[in-house]
């Protein structure tokens, strides 16, 4: 039978390639049309509504993700504990579901909203998985120091459930200058072909991204 499965030379090409080229938009994801920002509620946690960047520096990972999506840490569902390096037989692992006002960094998945300021302490990264999380959302969480762009705070979103393949649009590649600074003028988007719609629902994405249609600051 033959191979189906998703290779990485297939993933990087110029024919599955879509230009990012706003950068008002690819470092705030807030400022995109059909993003929504919900304030808390009671004990909850705000929740944003949009596109997210997952940074990552193994670029091996990539045909992984596109075919299986992406999970937040698994635990042992007895103790509640991480498996670590090793899994004991007889023990059932799964995604534990947190309670909004009492989630922790360690039970999700850390997403940005700014692909030019990746998380703190580590080295900085030339990809990252774009996640279209328009439809379940995520917990918006303020760190400190707080950090600004245009003059609007850049929050982290955590997704505390199993986002799908079909959420991923794809995976921005983008090349650091000698300094290992990331260069801004524009992003590449190479598409995850599980992505709903394809290459034309990427296209759509691509077309937020670039300012092809009208577009609204949210209020957050």
């Amino acid at each position: 039978m033959p191979d189906t499965r998703i290779k990485l030379k297939d993933i990087f090409k110029e024919s599955n390639m879509l230009l990012l080229t706003k950068s008002m938009f690819f470092q705030n994801t807030a400022r995109i049309e059909s993003s929504s920002y919900m304030p808390s509620i009671r004990r909850g946690k705000s929740r944003f509504f949009g596109y997210v960047y997952k940074f990552e520096w193994r670029e091996h990972y990539v045909p992984y993700v596109f075919e299986n999506g992406l999970t937040p840490t698994e635990c042992d569902i007895e103790s509640g504990a991480p498996p670590g390096d090793k899994r004991i037989r007889g023990k059932t692992y799964g995604t534990r579901l947190t309670d909004l006002s009492t989630l922790s960094m360690g039970e999700g998945i850390d997403t940005h909203i700014c692909f030019y300021l990746p998380p703190f302490n580590q080295p900085p990264s030339s990809l990252a998985f774009l996640i279209d999380i328009r439809e379940l959302g995520g917990i918006v969480l303020r760190k400190l120091p707080v950090r600004y762009y245009n003059g609007a705070e850049l929050f982290n979103v955590i997704i505390n459930y199993p986002v799908s393949k079909s959420r991923i649009v794809g995976v921005i590649r983008t090349l650091l200058e000698s300094s290992g600074q990331l260069i801004p003028q524009q992003l590449e988007l190479y598409v995850n072909p599980n992505y709903t719609g394809g290459m034309e629902g990427a296209r759509a994405v691509a077309a937020y991204f670039n300012g092809e249609s009208e577009w609204l600051v949210v209020d957050y």
